[in-house]
């Protein structure tokens, strides 16, 4: 059974500019940071107010909030790093092979 959600209106800070808000089904598959609609989960109308309805804590609600909240996924982030530097390769994968300290070898 489909359910009906009213549409969430989001005041564009200092412009005057009213957009709606798109349906919260339309982030499904993207990260809290992802935009739809130059909307993000975060500061989605809906999710505002349910953040405020459920966190009685300024402090915590902020930070839930928060866009810096949330981090990147990592393996996208080294990817993109390793693309931009030509040459590079990833050392995470089982690439590299360390022999033992020369140390260890003269004992």
């Amino acid at each position: 059974m489909r359910r009906l959600v009213p549409a969430a209106i989001l005041l564009v800070a200092g412009t005057g500019a009213v957009l709606a808000a798109p349906d919260l089904a339309a982030y499904v598959g993207k990260y809290p940071y992802e935009a739809v609609g130059g909307v993000t989960f975060v500061a989605h109308p809906a999710v505002v107010a349910g953040v405020k309805q459920a966190v009685r804590d300024r402090g915590v609600r902020t930070w839930v909030l928060s866009p810096d909240t949330v981090q990147s996924p990592i393996i996208p982030v080294i990817g993109a790093m390793i693309r931009e530097t030509p040459g590079t390769i990833s050392l995470g994968q089982g690439v590299v092979h360390y022999g033992p300290p020369q140390a260890a070898v003269d004992a």
